[in-house]
Formats: C-alpha cells, sequence, structure tokens
C-alpha cells in the first residue's frame, strides 16, 4: 500500500488469486471502491515486502517469488509506471528484496537483499537518474520487511533490525533484539 505524494492515488498489491495484480485508485474523485487502473505482475508473488510510490519514477515493489518464464527466484525489485502501471524495469540487487526506502533529496533509492555475509546486511543505493547501483552501505544485523526509511533531509538511512546478539536490558524495548541503526548517507 502506498499513495501519490499529492495524496490523489493509493497503490496496492491484489493477490486473492493469480494473476497477482497492481492497482491504483483515484481516491480524489472515485473514492476506494472503483479500480482506475489495473496491472499483472509478471511473476509469482510468494510474499509481498514492500512497495514504494516515487514521484516521476515509478511504483518500486519488492517481493519473493518467482519468475514464470525461467521458473526462478526473483532476484531484483519491479518498477511500475506510476501512470498505467507498465513494468518499465527492475533494480537488481542479486537476490530477493526486502525493503524500499526513496531519498527524495539525493534523487536516490534504498534497498535491502535478503543476502547476508557474516558481517550482517547491505542496503544497495541506485540512481534516481540512471537506475544504476552508486552505493552500498551495512547494516549490523537482520532486516525485514518495510524495514527502511530516510530521514527527510536525506542525510540518514533508518533501518529496523533483528540483532539476536544484543540483549541490552537498558533499551525502551527491553527484552527485545530489535535495533534501529542510524546510517549516514554519503
Amino acid at each position: 500500500l502506498s499513495t501519490s505524494n499529492d495524496a490523489s492515488y493509493l497503490y496496492i498489491i491484489d493477490k486473492p488469486h493469480t494473476p497477482i495484480s497492481l492497482h491504483r485508485y483515484d481516491i480524489t474523485e472515485y473514492g476506494f471502491d472503483n479500480k482506475q487502473l489495473s496491472s499483472e505482475i509478471a511473476a509469482s508473488l510468494e510474499v509481498l515486502h514492500d512497495l514504494e510510490f516515487i514521484d516521476g519514477f515509478g511504483v518500486v515493489i519488492a517481493f519473493d517469488g518467482t519468475d514464470p518464464v525461467d521458473g526462478l527466484k526473483i532476484d531484483h525489485a519491479s518498477v511500475y509506471d506510476i501512470d498505467n502501471l507498465n513494468h518499465i524495469g527492475n533494480l537488481d540487487v542479486g537476490s530477493v528484496p526486502l525493503a524500499i526506502a526513496y531519498d527524495e533529496v539525493g534523487q536516490h533509492i534504498y534497498l535491502s537483499p535478503t543476502d547476508v555475509d557474516d558481517d550482517g546486511m547491505f542496503i544497495v543505493e541506485f540512481s534516481l537518474d540512471t537506475q544504476l547501483q552508486t552505493n552500498y552501505y551495512q547494516v549490523a544485523g537482520l532486516l525485514g520487511s518495510h524495514a527502511l526509511i530516510v530521514d527527510h533531509k536525506g542525510e540518514y538511512i533508518y533501518a529496523a533490525v533483528d540483532d539476536l546478539s544484543d540483549q541490552d536490558t537498558h533499551e525502551p524495548y527491553n527484552g527485545s533484539s530489535f535495533n534501529i541503526q542510524k546510517i549516514k548517507i554519503i
């Protein structure tokens, strides 16, 4: 679920049956009951992890699923046009993407793939202009769905992570392994 910047459109994934579809509702004129546009997602969706509207660019979807053409696991976030919902590209992270964040100031998209190494996870930065990877940021711990945001100045990424080694009882979320990490955007 995501809305356009002017709050006139609502974007949502619908998975009651196959095919899975991305819908755009005009919430200023018609309310929530009338679908204005709809587009099939070109994959079998197992778990929706995140959906982000990016003004002037598209709707970016991070999901776990398989490609119906080759049967391989999805290893990218899919991008759909905000006006006609046509598939316009992929942001390749090499494994199932979990979370999406958008930096309006720096014009970057941040994706967290599921692949981890011994040191933790990475957040991959993409240029909005070129749609190419431009930087990587390391995160200690495991991210989940909807776990990234960028501050309004475009200076920091905040990541909600599950760090199983952290059992600090002085934290306000006492007894949990959950942490928020603040990552400086360079």
